[in-house]
């Protein structure tokens, strides 16, 4: 866990879960993380995404700004709730070496100091088009913590070109059993000459990752993985680029957080 300084941004719901303690104040913000900001009403909103063709991603940062350290020995849950929901996912499973997943709380037995973040893995991954709305809700034992936050995203039809399995990509931090890469699909009908695939500096990306089968030219209806996506420079912070090839078949923005 690394320490932040107390920002509120957006909370929102109240009470009890469990047997609580009152006389502390326990209490979590949400905020974008890197460049992805909330919207003015606190709402994390995902990017327009293509139904049943596509996946957008959004990271969160949940910070502990309460006047306590929340106990590891209470799991915290995050559940969603409303109409759509279903078109969401919040990740529940822990991925070794990444230690600042929401996860290790979720599983119980990490203690979260106040001031201390974790991040929120949001996934949105539309069925049909229309606007989608659902709610976070989180809950811990124990604790007062009793809050929700929402959830906003437009599915749209799957476009008649080339598009990207991703509308964007934001990189985790990287772990060995972690690799991640784009899936390109012509959507057209005429063939899509893709050359090889260009990151901008700070990144980098390997054709022999995983997938990393893009052939020069893309026929109608034909798809394939551009290899392995990682951020090259290995310093923290949070660096943004694109993902593009070297005829300039399509853009992916990229953005990541790399955390030593």
């Amino acid at each position: 866990m690394r320490a932040l300084p107390w920002l509120l941004i957006a909370a929102c719901g109240g009470g009890n879960t469990g047997t609580v303690d009152a006389g502390f104040l326990d209490r979590l913000d949400f905020r974008g993380s890197c460049a992805y900001a909330l919207a003015p009403d606190g709402a994390v909103v995902l990017p327009e995404t293509a139904a049943q063709a596509q996946t957008s991603y959004r990271a969160i940062d949940v910070i502990n700004v309460g006047d306590r350290t929340l106990p590891g020995s209470e799991s915290m849950r995050w559940q969603l709730e409303g109409a759509d929901a279903a078109d969401f996912t919040v990740a529940h499973e822990p991925s070794l070496r990444d230690n600042e997943a929401c996860t290790t709380h979720y599983m119980g037995g990490v203690d979260f100091p106040v001031g201390s973040f974790c991040r929120l893995d949001i996934t949105f991954h539309p069925t049909t088009v229309g606007m989608k709305q659902a709610t976070v809700h989180v809950t811990q034992s124990g604790t007062s913590i009793d809050q929700t936050f929402s959830l906003r995203a437009t599915a749209v039809a799957a476009p008649a070109r080339l598009y990207a399995s991703t509308p964007d990509l934001y990189l985790r931090p990287p772990s060995l059993l972690d690799s991640q890469s784009l899936q390109l699909v012509n959507g057209g009908t005429t063939d899509v000459t893709l050359g090889d695939p260009v990151v901008t500096s700070g990144f980098s990306v390997s054709s022999a990752g995983p997938g990393g089968n893009c052939p020069p030219v893309l026929t109608p209806g034909g798809s394939c993985y551009v290899g392995a996506i990682g951020i090259g420079a290995r310093s923290a912070g949070c660096p943004m680029g694109m993902f593009t090839t070297t005829t300039s078949a399509i853009v992916v923005p990229l953005t990541a957080r790399y955390v030593p």
